[in-house]
């Protein structure tokens, strides 16, 4: 291999880690910023903010520069010392967020995020869009094979990203963890800086031409090289919206865990990088440019309109993926994505290259060429992320942000066609291209009872629907079931009126105050709002699922109408952060319901690390009750949960949510101290007029049928993996649950066998029960 190559694949090992770093700062960013998508928006657009302007700044300074392969080394150095340093200062950004953010408005915090995340992540982001032009200034030393030189160069750049995706979500994370994933991709960084410096001293940069204005194409002048710039930005707008939306349909199909968002974004960033790198050796040969990136735009609204079709399809082939041998569960997921995404998104990789040929013809100004279309390609980007993810799909659902891009791309195609060589394009041909949408009928809905649906929202963070069957409601988020009312009594299930009731009956002292994290189907809320709270706070992610529940509460009271509900839009991991730094008073109830734990986003709600928080806005004697889900859950996964529990409320109690019945539905109680529960104050507050006339819809007439379902206290299910954790660094159960989820079965007689036979029946008592009766 030769130093110019080996240079180049040195931009790999360069993609690789800035697409790691970008996953592990977004994430632990989330911790504390939260996962909604005004908060990770932000984060990304400062992210690639920092890309765009690293692009200009070396494009500008390019000509100054002697020895670029030196600068990408300094450049690398940089990137490597700062992210080694980035973990403290993340943790430094976190609390300066919820010390300054605390009481304010969402606008208001919305800015304080975007400063604090400018200051901490424009230095190594600036960076990182530098080292792409740099390296070109160093590499393309021929006018005849700028287009080539600088399609390889790219498409190293990108199978890097690639690679870091797949790395990530797939190895890294599970295996490392997050802080270990930061420090190998800093030393990846020492590694090529000092790879680079080896290599740099026998290659020599192209002189810089004079005057600069001859690289600019003949064919257009100025005007020409800024109009298919635009194009060009316009293309990457197209480009991430049409990742977006990927990514929410792909995310319900496959359920919104990490596997899948690693899967969609590696294979969208491998199809960039296989376009140019099959583009790569014709691309100089390309004598009509200008047309050239018409007609790859044209293809790509094309490609993208027939491949939408298979999107009504995609549930059932992920159950057919499921029985097929030979290939891993996880790695199947690409079986369902590179079909839909390869094609458009190689045609994407190859404009790139033909973009550069356009606006720099000598091999001097391909660096400069390249730090300018990146930039803006980039900035689209950007307004993509905002526009598309903020604006349109909540405003026009999916379907018509769809068809919006679709027109756009077609729109580039035919200006591009008609702009500067004369083409008069064909008025068939372009009736074609304005029509794309029509081609595919992608407007089909991912459910399947169409009938039955009742409410349909695509609100910022999740697809919510509500249907009516004939025995109950069902309202899911994602296409996932999040909650049922039946239309008879006792109306919902016994595990979802417990979460609420339960630690309401177990908390000492009295009871005021409540806190619910996640409103699914309002069940929970309901039943809290039997007690004698006087006050409860609902926090819930998605404003769609708020609004669903008129519909899915039809017939009886919306008990988000009760005087007492005080209802907060926000991610629920930030606002306890919030609450715990505004001098809120203190929780007596917490009952905590989010999504099952292998969704990305609710599963930073089942860590040592939320446990923590949530116990720390208890009030003495106040209790916090968390429901896990048996569904594709497996015992080593249930087992961490427990054990991280017990870790921060050492005396949990763990309860079976369906009594019995099923097994599959679990309440874990915890306090700030260990409890001693009073049977006498549970019978007095069950005697409470409307709590009374709850729990005997479902049978619960006395403490002993409440006690029932006490399986153990958590420490004694702890015991049996006492190593098992489950951290915001170490997700654990996140990683370990969708690796086959069709095959996760939960038996929890197994668990159950391996508790200590002497351990207790019976929780901490302070008075005696009828022990019969609970038997």
């Amino acid at each position: 291999m030769g130093r110019r190559s080996a240079v180049a694949a040195c931009l790999v090992f360069s993609g690789l880690s800035a697409l790691v770093y970008q996953i592990i700062w977004v994430r632990l960013l989330g911790f504390t910023f939260g996962t909604t998508t005004e908060a990770v928006s932000t984060v990304l657009a400062v992210f690639f903010g920092g890309l765009a302007l690293g692009n200009l700044w070396a494009a500008a300074r390019l000509s100054r520069v002697q020895r670029p392969l030196r600068v990408y080394a300094l450049l690398e150095l940089g990137i490597g010392l700062y992210a080694l340093a980035s973990l403290p200062l993340l943790q430094g950004l976190a609390s300066v967020d919820v010390l300054i953010g605390a009481g304010q408005g969402p606008w208001t915090r919305t800015g304080i995020r975007l400063l604090g995340s400018a200051l901490l992540l424009l230095p190594p982001t600036i960076a990182m869009g530098a080292t792409l032009p740099v390296v070109a200034r160093g590499l393309v030393t021929e006018d005849a094979s700028v287009g080539r030189w600088s399609a390889l160069l790219y498409a190293s750049n990108t199978l890097g990203a690639v690679l870091g995706a797949y790395l990530c979500g797939f190895w890294l994370i599970p295996t490392l963890g997050l802080t270990r994933t930061v420090v190998a991709a800093g030393v990846v960084n020492l590694g090529v800086a000092a790879a680079v410096l080896a290599l740099a001293g026998g290659l020599r940069a192209a002189a810089m031409p004079t005057p600069v204005a001859a690289t600019v194409p003949a064919e257009g002048g100025t005007r020409g090289r800024a109009v298919f710039l635009f194009f060009f930005g316009v293309s990457g707008f197209v480009a991430i919206g049409y990742e977006i939306i990927w990514s929410k349909v792909f995310g319900i199909v496959m359920e919104g865990t990490l596997y899948g968002f690693a899967a969609v974004l590696s294979a969208f960033l491998l199809g960039i990088a296989l376009g140019s790198f099959l583009i790569a050796p014709r691309v100089d040969r390309i004598r009509d440019l200008p047309r050239a990136f018409g007609w790859l735009h044209a293809a790509i609204a094309v490609a993208v309109a027939v491949g939408i079709r298979a999107v009504p399809d995609l549930p059932y082939w992920m159950q057919r993926l499921s029985g097929l041998e030979g290939i891993d569960p996880l790695h199947r997921l690409y079986l369902l994505v590179v079909p839909i995404v390869l094609v458009p998104t190689a045609l994407f990789g190859a404009a790139f290259p033909v973009l550069v040929r356009i606006i720099a013809r000598q091999a001097a100004a391909a660096g400069r060429g390249i730090g300018v279309a990146t930039a803006v390609n980039t900035t689209g980007s950007i307004l993509a992320s905002l526009v598309v993810g903020f604006l349109w799909i909540p405003a026009f659902g999916m379907d018509r942000s769809l068809e919006i891009l679709l027109l756009l791309d077609g729109g580039v195609a035919l200006l591009a066609l008609a702009s500067f060589d004369g083409v008069q394009v064909d008025r068939a041909v372009a009736g074609q291209l304005l029509r794309a949408p029509q081609l595919a009928d992608y407007r089909a809905q991912l459910e399947r009872e169409l009938a039955s649906q009742r409410y349909r929202r695509e609100g910022r963070s999740a697809v919510v629907t509500v249907y009516e069957l004939p025995t109950h409601r069902m309202l899911r988020t994602n296409g996932l079931r999040e909650a049922a009312y039946a239309l008879i009594p006792p109306y919902y299930t016994t595990e979802s009126m417990l979460l609420g009731v339960l630690p309401y009956l177990l908390a000492q002292g009295e009871a005021r105050r409540g806190l619910v994290v996640g409103l699914g189907g309002g069940n929970t809320l309901d039943a809290l709002l039997h007690t004698r709270l006087e006050r409860i706070d609902l926090v819930e992610l998605e404003r769609a699922v708020i609004d669903a529940l008129d519909v899915f509460a039809a017939g009886r009271e919306n008990p988000l109408h009760d005087p007492r509900v005080e209802v907060i839009v926000n991610d629920g991991r930030n606002e306890l952060l919030l609450a715990a730094h505004d001098g809120r008073l203190a929780y007596d109830v917490i009952a905590s319901q989010p999504s099952h734990p292998r969704r990305i986003g609710a599963a930073s709600l089942f860590t040592e690390e939320y446990f923590a928080l949530a116990r720390s806005l208890l009030s003495p004697g106040g209790r916090f009750a968390l429901w896990v889900s048996g569904f594709r859950v497996d015992s080593e996964s249930l087992l961490a949960i427990v054990t991280s529990f017990e870790r921060i409320f050492p005396g949990s109690l763990f309860f079976d949510g369906s009594y019995g019945r099923a097994r599959t539905d679990f309440l874990l109680i915890g306090g700030r101290e260990p409890g001693v529960i009073d049977p006498v104050l549970m019978a007095q507050r069950m005697r409470e007029p409307r709590l009374a006339a709850l729990l005997g819809r479902f049978g619960f007439e006395a403490v002993e049928d409440v006690l029932a379902g006490f399986e153990g206290p958590g420490a004694d299910f702890a015991r049996i993996s006492p190593e098992a954790r489950n951290t915001d660094d170490l997700p654990f159960v996140e990683t370990r649950v969708p690796r086959d989820m069709r095959t996760n079965y939960l038996d929890f007689g197994v668990i159950e066998s391996q508790v200590d036979a002497s351990a207790p029946a019976l929780p901490p008592l302070s008075g005696p029960v009828d022990v019969a009766r609970i038997a």
